[in-house]
């Protein structure tokens, strides 16, 4: 976490911030639509298997759309937030470790469109299923899970990769205070 959302989250365990209702609505609003767009993860991609979640190109796409939400939903919030107010700063924060991910979430988002990684035959999944003695459906899924991260590892930098998990540390970090901003639960 930032020093300003350390700062923020002092402000709240310290009831020195005491979220308004509108600014407790602005940050469920927020947290409702970020619900929302995990729930039609783009470009389309083969399942991934639990409990690993979206393919990181799926993420990155996603951490793009979850920034330009961030921003117009603060820009046209039905009462204009107070300036400086602490919701705001922690929207704001929870987007912005994203903000330098967009370049790379279009770049894998066209390679996938452009240049997918080939997905099993038939056969192989057939002989797949055979020679592991499992269903037709959980081969395929393997087979298609080893194509696509062989296909991401070809893509996406190693550096990258630390960056995002970076990233996601962060986010999860500024996220609780957020939600703990919202639901209005700061340990008391």
């Amino acid at each position: 976490m930032t020093d300003t959302v350390e700062a923020v989250e002092a402000a709240l365990r310290q009831r020195e911030w005491v979220p308004t209702e509108d600014e407790q609505a602005l940050g469920g609003e927020f947290l409702f639509r970020r619900g929302e767009l995990q729930k039609d993860p783009r470009p389309v991609m083969p399942v991934r298997p639990e409990p690993w979640g979206p393919w990181t190109t799926q993420y990155l796409a996603w951490l793009t759309d979850l920034v330009t939400m961030a921003d117009v939903l603060v820009d046209q919030w039905r009462t204009r937030p107070a300036a400086g107010s602490p919701m705001v700063t922690l929207i704001r924060a929870y987007v912005a470790p994203a903000r330098p991910f967009g370049p790379l979430a279009h770049h894998m988002e066209q390679a996938w469109v452009t240049d997918p990684p080939a997905l099993p035959t038939p056969d192989e999944v057939t002989h797949h299923a055979e020679q592991h003695g499992c269903s037709r459906e959980e081969a395929e899924r393997n087979l298609s899970d080893r194509a696509v991260k062989a296909w991401e590892d070809g893509c996406l930098p190693v550096a990258a990769r630390r960056q995002i998990d970076d990233v996601t540390r962060s986010m999860i970090g500024t996220g609780s205070v957020l939600a703990t901003a919202v639901i209005g639960d700061a340990g008391h």
